[in-house]
């Protein structure tokens, strides 16, 4: 498991083993499927779902561990590795806040999409538990 700072009431900061916790914050418990991936400060958890506009449909939100949150390149090298598309075809969102409520139908034209070849897409935007969307051509 993990534990992580709760803003609000959107998880946030990932604790890890040699941090003190403070107790007085609200905190989260998060399942992991398998051992813990972030393994220092520097390093950022977000979270990816993938959009299939063809088909309505989005798969099961997946996490990506960035080893630099400040550097586009980090993200759409991770993406295209977790995706196994080509990062030239990768399109994208601003990154939202867990946990991300909006309909299938409003995906594709309420979100504002970026090429991540374009250099267009808004930059350090990749802390601890924010989600974005991605599609391919």
């Amino acid at each position: 498991m993990r534990l992580r700072y709760k803003k609000g009431v959107y998880p946030d900061t990932v604790y890890l083993d040699h941090q003190v916790i403070d107790t007085s914050m609200g905190m989260y418990v998060e399942p992991l499927k398998g051992p813990e991936k972030k393994k220092h400060d520097r390093q950022s958890q977000v979270y990816v779902i993938r959009w299939h506009p063809s088909q309505c449909s989005v798969d099961p939100i997946e996490e990506i561990i960035l080893d630099n949150r400040y550097d586009p390149k980090d993200f759409i090298g991770k993406l295209s590795e977790l995706s196994g598309v080509p990062a030239k075809y990768i399109y994208r969102t601003g990154s939202r806040l867990f946990p991300v409520e909006i309909s299938c139908l409003d995906i594709e034209n309420k979100l504002e999409w970026y090429s991540v070849t374009s250099g267009r897409y808004p930059l350090g935007l990749y802390g601890d538990g924010h989600v974005t969307y991605y599609k391919y051509y």
